[in-house]
């Protein structure tokens, strides 16, 4: 039975907090990525990790591009996950790194009943509630991904989407990256964008109070101009902050947003011969 929040996508602390002290089952999930993990010595409740770069394509050159449903299957069932659970997703840096990229993963593969926490464990911690260093063991699961292609674009798709008025390309770093201002943190990489891209920095659609995402009032504000586009594909570094605008659209509009997968990471190398603009 689907179970009932107050956002589509997200899930606020007092109501995460709320199902685990009445005994209500709910599988979380540390994706934290990016920095040293703190799960080993503070985790909420019964969580398990999930490694972006482990669960992955390993054999692409490109970072954590999406593994074969296979591979997703295998690696959810090693953590005692099935289809039918609900699952609650968090890192230790709010939603974006990576729990926003683990919630599209899980609806990528056909999970149902996928939520972020949000504000992670920063916002969970903020409020005072509990956390522990006890170890989680689960049984291994069978898993089935069932995979849904719309949710993915690859370059060719978005090469093509780029002259079609139907559809939007929208790049989510920041308008100095997207200007070509700003370096670009990896090594080889053209600076500027896509042409005929648009430009909505991740970070706009987060409460820098809670690092969460923010009001559905003020996510419809920004949101708006993009909610009766046929067909949105989030463009970023390298596939993991465009999740941020797959996952605010969908909580406000329940609108589903594509993720082109390289982002950057493939459009901005050197040795492409994908269009830049500055």
């Amino acid at each position: 039975m689907r179970m009932r929040f107050s956002r589509r996508s997200i899930i606020d602390p007092l109501e995460l907090q709320e199902l685990i002290s009445t005994g209500v089952e709910v599988r979380l999930i540390d994706a934290s990525w990016g920095s040293q993990p703190v799960y080993p010595y503070k985790h909420i409740h019964n969580a398990v990790t999930f490694d972006i770069d482990a669960v992955a394509d390993v054999n692409n050159p490109l970072p954590h591009m999406l593994p074969d449903e296979n591979t997703f299957a295998d690696s959810v069932g090693i953590m005692g996950i099935n289809n039918q659970d609900t699952i609650v997703v968090y890192d230790q840096h709010g939603i974006h790194l990576a729990a926003s990229r683990v919630w599209w993963m899980f609806r990528f593969f056909g999970h149902k009943e996928v939520y972020v926490l949000n504000g992670g464990l920063p916002y969970w911690e903020h409020l005072g509630l509990p956390v522990n260093d006890l170890p989680v063991v689960f049984d291994k699961s069978e898993y089935k991904a069932l995979l849904r292609s719309d949710l993915v674009a690859d370059g060719k798709e978005v090469l093509q989407a780029l002259d079609n008025e139907k559809i939007d390309v929208i790049d989510v770093r920041s308008a100095d990256r997207f200007l070509g201002m700003a370096p670009e943190p990896r090594v080889g990489m053209r600076s500027g964008h896509m042409p005929n891209s648009k430009n909505q920095f991740f970070v706009d659609l987060m409460d820098q109070s809670t690092l969460g995402l923010k009001s559905e009032e003020e996510l419809e504000q920004i949101l708006s101009p993009y909610k009766n586009t046929s067909r949105l594909i989030a463009s970023c570094g390298s596939g993991v902050t465009a999740c941020v605008f797959a996952l605010g659209m969908y909580d406000i509009y329940e609108k589903d947003v594509a993720v082109y997968d390289g982002s950057w990471s493939e459009w901005g190398q050197e040795s492409s011969d994908f269009p830049v603009a500055l």
